[in-house]
């Protein structure tokens, strides 16, 4: 419990801090998710009544109003993030639920942050195609987390480190010093460019993994579960990047979404497959 605390407690400051220095007009967005994550660390040590559980989900349940009535979930993603949320509360173990929701919460805000940036702003809503590769493996994982937790952690985690390493290059990336490339020649070009990489960007995603990788380390009590994690979720963040640069993301008309549902199906399999190795 206390280890799971530093890392959301530094992680979340290092957030906090940066909002301030350069983002300063969404520093009570930041210090409210900050708050809420703090109060989750109390919760989660009182006795876990129906009361309690009760609460949480009408607190999900507001939540996923909230992004809908601001246009920024569609309805059907509303729902679905709504019933996620009340799966991840009755049946994850509480510290279970206290590291997913660090690093979806993190994740979203800065998807949230940079999108409000945009002129773009308010012409996308995330519909069903864009939250279900994650959620779905989440869901996935409660068949696993009573009885097998090692491999609830491989699947539910190595999601997660792929998603926040995705999320935090391609929103982090164009904000951080350094320039765009295109591999395999490295030829710079603008942010944002199908496929290309920055290594701010990369270094951003790393850092966002090895969050995930620690989560599920320290959850299990197992360095080469964080390993595994770790790896699933920046190799497949790597064979993401790749596939944006091949016809398949203008082929479909979910084309970015079908790649991110692979992607994410990769970090799970190499995961459980490093996970097995190291067993």
């Amino acid at each position: 419990m206390l280890t799971l605390a530093i890392i959301i407690s530094l992680t979340s400051s290092l957030a906090l801090a940066a909002v301030a220095i350069w983002h300063r007009e969404h520093i009570i967005a930041c210090g409210a998710q900050l708050c809420i994550l703090l109060t989750l660390l109390r919760v989660i040590t009182l006795p876990h009544s129906a009361v309690l559980h009760l609460s949480l989900s009408i607190a999900s349940t507001l939540v996923a109003a909230y992004y809908w009535h601001r246009e920024r979930l569609t309805l059907g993603a509303a729902v679905l993030a709504w019933l996620v949320g009340v799966v991840i509360i009755l049946l994850y173990p509480p510290m279970w639920m206290l590291s997913i929701v660090f690093l979806l919460g993190w994740a979203h805000f800065v998807g949230d942050l940079t999108s409000q940036r945009s002129l773009l702003a308010h012409s996308r809503r995330r519909d069903t195609t864009d939250v279900v590769p994650v959620v779905g493996i989440i869901l996935i994982g409660t068949i696993f987390v009573t009885n097998a937790t090692s491999v609830a952690a491989l699947i539910v985690f190595a999601a997660l480190a792929f998603m926040v390493n995705d999320v935090l290059a391609s929103e982090l990336g164009p904000l951080l010093p350094g320039s765009a490339h295109l591999p395999p020649q490295l030829v710079t070009v603008p942010h944002g460019t199908p496929g290309a990489i920055s290594y701010s960007g990369m270094l951003a995603g790393t850092f966002g993994s090895t969050n995930a990788a620690l989560c599920a380390a320290v959850l299990i009590h197992a360095p080469s579960i964080g390993l595994a994690t770790f790896l699933g979720g920046c190799i497949a963040a790597l064979l993401d990047t790749s596939l944006n640069r091949t016809p398949l993301r203008y082929a479909l008309t979910h084309g970015r979404e079908l790649i991110n549902s692979l992607a994410c199906a990769c970090a799970v399999i190499i995961s459980l497959l490093v996970g097995l190795a190291l067993s």
